[in-house]
């Protein structure tokens, strides 16, 4: 019973971004001709129900007395935390890049279809575009930040314990995504993104981490495909050091312990 009162905001909130996405798109089909709807127009259409659905989140919260920036903890980050955090998310990002390659791989080998090939279209398509590559690299991860660490994972926070709360709001996190070998990868990286959220006690985290990681998803990783073979491996194996050491040192300059947030 408490699992199904800790979801039931969360499941809220995921209806009301689908009901303002569809409602976006539904009223730009009927007054927007068919040929305008260019790919740059879609991604502005897209961008305006991910504000429009911030917007009603805040009114939701405001209802209840509270405040979604305080909510979601929209605090400070030191420059000692930013520069810790965009490190680790870069080898972090090139090793996620790296366990998609082996995934899609496997199912391959398997003749499991993970349907990764239609966001790899998704992701080519919107480096085409200087808007598709705004509403990626930064639109999205503020987006998904505040909805699934800020408002999801606090939510169900407040009626389970700790370590059910961060398996959940990762599920939740996972099962959006719609594929196999996304699933694998979100799963993994919002434990990361919760944890680092819980330990610096800002939402601001995450959504750096989160910037870092669809950069290199997106430009990065055209660069590094194109490195000579010793280079980039060269280059991956150092990034397994580095994250570790760097994910050690955000847990041990932060002094907030995960269950006093």
């Amino acid at each position: 019973m408490k699992i199904l009162k800790s979801l039931r905001q969360p499941i809220n909130y995921i209806f009301i971004w689908f009901i303002i996405w569809f409602s976006i798109t539904f009223i730009a089909a009927i007054f927007i001709p068919e040929k305008e709807l260019t790919r740059d127009t879609k991604t502005i259409l897209t961008t305006v129900a991910l504000i429009i659905t911030i917007w009603i989140y805040h009114l939701l919260l405001k209802r209840k007395s509270e405040n979604l920036a305080s909510f979601c903890k929209f605090n400070k980050l030191s420059f000692r935390n930013v520069i810790l955090i965009i490190i680790f998310s870069l080898t972090f990002a090139l090793l996620k890049s790296r366990l998609v390659y082996i995934m899609n791989t496997l199912f391959y080998n398997l003749n499991i279809e993970s349907h990764y090939d239609q966001v790899i279209t998704r992701i080519q398509n919107s480096s085409n575009s200087y808007l598709g590559l705004f509403q990626v690299i930064i639109v999205f991860p503020i987006f998904e930040e505040i909805l699934f660490r800020g408002l999801i994972f606090n939510s169900i926070k407040k009626h389970t314990n700790l370590i059910l709360a961060i398996i959940l709001q990762a599920l939740i996190f996972s099962i959006i995504h719609g594929n196999i070998t996304q699933s694998i990868y979100t799963f993994i990286s919002a434990i990361i993104y919760v944890l680092i959220y819980l330990k610096t006690n800002s939402i601001i985290s995450p959504i750096l981490m989160h910037i870092v990681c669809n950069f290199v998803g997106t430009v990065g990783i055209t660069l590094l495909i194109n490195l000579p073979n010793t280079v980039f491996y060269f280059t991956l194996y150092s990034s397994i050091v580095i994250c570790i050491i760097s994910f050690i040192f955000i847990l041990k300059t932060n002094k907030t312990k995960f269950n006093e947030m």
